[in-house]
C-alpha cells in the first residue's frame, strides 16, 4: 500500500543516515586519533589542551509526529527505533522528538481536538528529555519513545478518548513511566512552543 512504501522510503533514508554518521563518526575518531599522536610526537613539553582541538559538532536528526497519524506510527517502528538501535554515540548524535501541535490552544479547545488532547500524553512522557535535541543513548529518551509507540499504537489507529483512557497505564506501565497533571501546561511551555515555531519557520521556506 502507499502507507507501507512510504514508511520503507522514509526507513531506507533513515538507514542511511544512520550509515553515514556511522561512517563520519568513524572518520572523525580516526583523524583526532592521528592528530593526537601527532600532537603528542611534537609537544613533548607539555599536554595537548584538547579543548582547542575537539570541536567537534552534534548531528541533530528531528522528528515532529502527529498524534493520529498511522504513517507516523510505521515509521517510527520501521526507522527510529533501528536508529537508536545502531547505538550510535550520543555525543555525535541527538535527537528531537516531539508531537506536532502547530496551533496554540486553550485547554478547552485542545480537548475538543483529538490531536492535540492525544498529544498531552506523550509530551509530557518526553518531559524529563527537555529541552530537546538529547543524546540519542539517552535512557530518558527511550523510556518515553516506548510510551509514545505504544500510545500511538492507539490514537493513530482509531481509539476514543475513553478507549485511550484504559490504555494508557498499559503503555505506562511498559516504559516505565506516567501522565502527569501538568501535561497542558507542556503543550503552552515556552520550551515546547519555541520549538514548535522554529520547526514552522523551517517549513514555511520550503519551496
Amino acid at each position: 500500500s502507499d502507507a507501507r512504501l512510504w514508511a520503507r522510503r522514509f526507513a531506507a533514508e533513515i538507514a542511511q543516515l544512520a550509515a553515514c554518521v556511522g561512517s563520519v563518526l568513524s572518520r572523525v575518531q580516526e583523524a583526532k586519533g592521528e592528530s593526537d599522536s601527532s600532537s603528542n610526537h611534537n609537544n613533548l613539553a607539555g599536554p595537548v589542551d584538547r579543548s582547542r582541538t575537539d570541536n567537534t559538532t552534534a548531528v541533530t536528526v528531528e522528528i515532529f509526529y502527529g498524534s493520529t497519524c498511522g504513517h507516523c506510527l510505521s515509521f517510527i517502528h520501521a526507522a527510529i527505533y533501528p536508529l537508536i538501535q545502531a547505538r550510535l554515540p550520543g555525543d555525535q548524535l541527538q535527537l528531537t522528538m516531539l508531537p506536532w501541535v502547530p496551533d496554540l490552544m486553550n485547554e478547552n479547545e485542545c480537548l475538543g481536538n483529538l490531536p492535540c488532547s492525544y498529544a498531552r500524553a506523550p509530551l509530557c512522557a518526553l518531559k524529563s528529555t527537555f529541552p530537546q535535541p538529547v543524546r540519542i543513548d539517552s535512557e530518558d529518551l527511550h523510556r518515553g519513545l516506548d510510551f509514545l509507540y505504544c500510545d500511538l499504537s492507539n490514537t493513530a489507529m482509531g481509539a476514543t478518548p475513553p478507549q485511550n483512557a484504559v490504555e494508557l497505564p498499559k503503555c505506562a506501565n511498559q516504559a516505565g513511566c506516567a501522565e502527569g497533571a501538568d501535561a497542558f501546561k507542556l503543550l503552552n511551555s515556552s520550551t515546547y512552543r519555541q520549538q514548535i515555531e522554529a520547526a514552522k519557520h523551517k517549513l514555511n521556506k520550503l519551496p
